[in-house]
């Protein structure tokens, strides 16, 4: 009897991981480390400046005179619009045909977009309460193209 129950178990986990992985091997039922590395490669060009941005961004934006209230604004509002645009873009992304896959033309104009918009939100060429508006605009864009 406990012999059937765990077969049962394992023929309704089988069948879910098919479901929930599709690149998992039919032997072993987890996804080879290659492919994990694979679909974790692009994060390798993203964590550092994330990190840059989440640690320093508002200190060196201070240091200009932009104001932080301003400053907490934008970055909730931009927080607002990336939960909005994420589904959003996971539709589109989904419903896309390309002969380059539905995810790959995003990945990599947007690879394009993201380098442009980090550069601008990087090098504001104005100070005081103008340096607060520019971190917002480039901040707000900078959330869209990590979408």
């Amino acid at each position: 009897e406990g012999q059937v129950e765990r077969e049962q178990a394992q023929r309704f986990l089988t069948g879910r991981t098919k479901d929930l992985c599709p690149n998992a091997t039919e032997a072993t039922g987890f996804v080879p480390a290659s492919v994990c590395a694979a679909y974790g490669a692009p994060d390798l060009g993203k964590a550092p400046i994330q990190l840059l941005i989440s640690v320093h961004l508002l200190s060196f934006y201070q240091g200009l005179g932009a104001s932080l209230p301003v400053m907490a604004f934008f970055t909730a509002l931009a927080r607002c619009f990336d939960v909005l645009s994420d589904p959003l873009m996971a539709n589109v992304s989904d419903a896309t045909t390309s002969k380059y896959g539905r995810r790959r033309p995003y990945i990599f104009c947007g690879g394009f977009v993201y380098g442009a918009i980090f550069i601008c939100l990087t090098s504001p060429p104005v100070s005081g309460d103008a340096a607060g508006l520019w971190f917002g605009v480039f901040y707000v864009l900078f959330f869209l193209a990590d979408t």
